[in-house]
């Protein structure tokens, strides 16, 4: 199943020390590393996770309460599937929330598993918030239900 482009991002803002006392995020990528689009994103999503840590390393990082932050990420295969995609999102995100108990943010297509991980959810569509609260609260919603959850 082919699909349209999808990014996942789940950041962890927890931090992990490096050498000379540098701190790092972590980012998880979801990329087609196999599938029919392996050969257009793969190297192509990784490239610009490289360059756009590399730049921030030599920039100096990004730096917050005196400390300077680096970017270094996973990449996790999505088959250029959607339903991969989920699983890829799942697994950072579990992977984060249950070994760090770090705070996510996380854009993901598929609401029934973004409303189940989240405590706070925004609904957007063509780029705009359309509705936002408590998960509790929007899944309790008439309209999250029937539009984005399908009950």
């Amino acid at each position: 199943m082919a699909s349209t482009g999808v990014a996942i991002l789940a950041a962890s803002f927890a931090t992990a020390p490096m050498a000379q006392a540098e701190q790092v995020i972590e980012l998880g990528l979801s990329t087609p590393l196999s599938g029919a689009a392996a050969a257009i994103w793969d190297k192509g999503s990784e490239f610009m996770c490289e360059t756009a840590a590399d730049e921030i390393r030599e920039g100096g990082g990004v730096s917050g309460q005196g400390e300077a932050y680096y970017f270094e990420w996973l990449s996790y295969d999505n088959k250029c599937d959607v339903a991969e995609g989920t699983k890829v999102a799942q697994a950072l995100l579990i992977r984060e929330i249950s070994e760090m108990g770090v705070d996510i943010l996380l854009i993901e297509q598929n609401a029934e598993i973004a409303l189940t991980i989240a405590g706070y959810g925004c609904v957007l569509e063509t780029g705009k918030v359309v509705m936002q609260d408590k998960v509790d609260v929007l899944l309790q919603n008439p309209q999250v239900q029937t539009e984005y959850l399908g009950i």
